[in-house]
């Protein structure tokens, strides 16, 4: 009897599509960033060309297409995963499409946001609005004015954050229970909470110079402060490695938990003909005794 051919979610969810996707994902992430330590970090006068699209912290280029594009991955995985639920008898009745939907939805707007910008309208006019009452208040203490930066989270950040709460405990509630899956989804996790630390860190080197609280950048300390210049670039790549590498360890770990799902609905073997023959062979004998 041939083998039965593998259906969809089975492919979709199989441990060959999850190898080869880890080891395409994981030699695209080497490859930025040993292009990055050479042609931004190592050769900082290389042609303009390279070094902007090679430097992990610049947007639009080929690094944030890599990154829009494993944001999209986690998104289309979690869509699967929703269609996957459903057919599921111990997840159908749970609601647990829904929470698969809504991942899918985050990770697709967060895809289109690396693409396109669109977090760019929003903070300008957040910046403005809080600019303008400093400036109505005739406070521009430095500390305060520094603030401008980050008044955009109340505005956006906060509902940003009560959807991440949503989605964080939906993965308590379904990731947990696979423990390959529950493992690289703490990776991500981790990874991810080490962002403030590193812009923590960041602040270290770009110090205001002035007292209008002018920051240094790149070009700035390249020429004042080279080895300032070199650790501000170190952390900067961290930081992009830290959140590139997340992305990747959550996408593992939607296929790790997509895989579990598949493997337990799937049908149980039919069983060999010749193992229906010795019951009926032992009662013909008993029988004919």
């Amino acid at each position: 009897m041939p083998p039965r051919p593998p259906s969809l979610e089975e492919a979709v969810f199989g441990p060959a599509l999850r190898r080869r996707t880890s080891r395409v994902l994981g030699l695209g992430l080497a490859t930025l960033v040993a292009a990055n330590v050479v042609f931004v970090i190592l050769w900082p006068e290389s042609p303009r060309h390279l070094r902007f699209h090679f430097d992990l912290d610049e947007e639009g280029n080929w690094a944030t297409w890599f990154n829009s594009t494993l944001d999209l991955l986690v998104a289309l995985a979690a869509f699967a995963l929703a269609w996957v639920s459903t057919q599921h008898p111990r997840t159908a009745a749970g609601g647990a499409a829904r929470g698969w939907i809504l991942t899918g939805l985050v990770f697709a707007y967060l895809a289109m946001d690396d693409a396109a910008q669109l977090h760019e309208p929003y903070v300008g006019p957040c910046r403005w609005l809080f600019t303008r009452m400093l400036d109505a208040s005739g406070t521009r203490q430095l500390l305060w004015w520094q603030l401008r930066w980050y008044f955009w989270i109340l505005v956006i950040g906060l509902p940003g954050l009560a959807i991440l709460a949503g989605v964080l405990r939906f993965f308590r509630r379904t990731l947990w229970e696979a423990p390959a899956a529950r493992g690289r989804a703490l990776c991500g996790l981790g990874l991810l909470a080490c962002n403030p630390i590193i812009e923590g860190l960041e602040g270290l080197f770009t110090a205001p110079l002035t007292l209008d609280g002018r920051p240094r950048f790149f070009a700035e300390l390249y020429v004042a402060d080279r080895v300032s210049w070199l650790g501000l670039r170190l952390l900067t790549l961290a930081q992009e490695v830290a959140e590139i590498g997340a992305v990747i360890c959550l996408l593992g770990a939607l296929l790790r938990y997509g895989e579990r799902l598949v493997h337990e609905r799937a049908p149980a073997a039919p069983a060999p003909a010749i193992a229906g023959i010795v019951p009926r062979v032992e009662h013909r004998i008993r029988r004919a005794s």
